[in-house]
């Protein structure tokens, strides 16, 4: 079996997947990961219409901003795939990358410092996503050797 030239991209996208798996919001001794906030978005805008209140109904908007979360690990995978069959994973591994950076901006400007509450996950997504990016445009023009 041939080694794929793509090893750092590779490497890099399992990191992110496996930073989705990891605690991201950390609030007393409660803590939920990646995969775990699309149920919580969900739970928060259905209290919102049960009880008529108002103050929650910002939660809807966070509750389809959720289910993009989702991104994450799906185009990780693809990288990790892509990667893996030998061809240069650059333009899924730029958008997973870019995915992490551009969904903390809008959390940022959307809810405030999200900071407070983050948890090893969000960092590690972040780190994980900056490299993955990073990896990926420095693969642009790598090619892959005939043999």
């Amino acid at each position: 079996m041939k080694k794929s030239p793509y090893v750092r991209d590779i490497i890099f996208a399992a990191l992110l997947f496996v930073s989705f798996l990891l605690p991201w919001i950390s609030w007393n001794f409660i803590s939920f990961s990646g995969y775990q906030i699309i149920d919580i978005s969900k739970g928060l805008s259905s209290i919102g219409d049960t009880f008529g209140l108002d103050a929650m109904n910002h939660y809807k908007g966070a509750t389809y901003f959720s289910y993009s979360l989702y991104l994450i690990p799906i185009l990780s995978v693809a990288t990790i795939v892509v990667g893996l069959i030998g061809y240069n994973p650059k333009k899924v591994g730029v958008f997973a990358g870019l995915y992490p950076l551009v969904a903390l901006i809008y959390c940022l400007v959307q809810y405030g410092n999200i900071f407070k509450i983050a948890s090893i996950g969000i960092y590690a997504t972040i780190i994980s996503g900056a490299l993955l990016l990073f990896s990926s445009l420095a693969s642009a023009n790598k090619q892959v050797p005939n043999t």
